[in-house]
């Protein structure tokens, strides 16, 4: 069974519901970034995020903002930003060698 129909009226795509123990997962993806950083906990909280974003936007559910307001605090706090910047720094540095 799909999860994405199109909208009849206006042809978008339209994600009938959230994949399984959703909440659970950011709740957990949420704590274990927290206590430590990894790059793909951020990326799969990140991934996450945006699904729930599209689920509830396009469901014209006012709760896509909240999501999107929880990724952007997300990016912009400087512990996170640096320690991105250190993953990618290294990524970089083993892709030389």
């Amino acid at each position: 069974m799909s999860n994405i129909n199109a909208d009849a009226k206006s042809g978008k795509k339209v994600l009938k519901f959230l994949p399984e123990n959703f909440f659970e997962k950011v709740l957990d993806l949420e704590l274990k970034l927290k206590r430590d950083f990894h790059l793909s906990i951020l990326e799969e909280l990140l991934n996450l995020y945006s699904v729930a974003i599209e689920y509830y936007e396009s469901n014209n559910n006012q709760k896509h903002l909240d999501y999107q307001t929880r990724l952007k605090l997300l990016l912009s706090q400087p512990e996170i930003i640096k320690k991105m910047n250190k993953e990618k720094l290294k990524g970089m540095i083993r892709h030389k060698n």
